[in-house]
């Protein structure tokens, strides 16, 4: 059994390959999913970066593959995406 770092609730192994722990962050998907319910104001995770058309300058911080938070610091970066961009776990 894992725990959540954040909830710390315990995962079976059968959870983890169910897709409802994430390993290499050592998070579980509920704990993702309020975190990306959450305003832009308090959490980027999952969410697409809002660009005003008319400058082009960032309105609302999300995921950004060109921004170094995101390529490269943040622990999450490569879950985020996946859902960012779609693709299947």
């Amino acid at each position: 059994m894992l725990a959540c770092v954040t909830c710390s609730e315990l995962f079976s192994i059968k959870e983890i390959d169910e897709g409802k722990y994430i390993l290499s962050t050592m998070q579980c998907t509920e704990c993702y999913a309020v975190l990306q319910d959450k305003s832009y104001n308090q959490s980027c995770f999952g969410k697409p970066t809002e660009v005003d058309v008319e400058t082009g300058k960032p309105i609302k911080l999300g995921y950004d593959p060109s921004a170094i938070e995101c390529s490269t610091l943040c622990p999450d970066r490569k879950f985020c995406c996946k859902i960012v961009v779609g693709d299947s776990l």
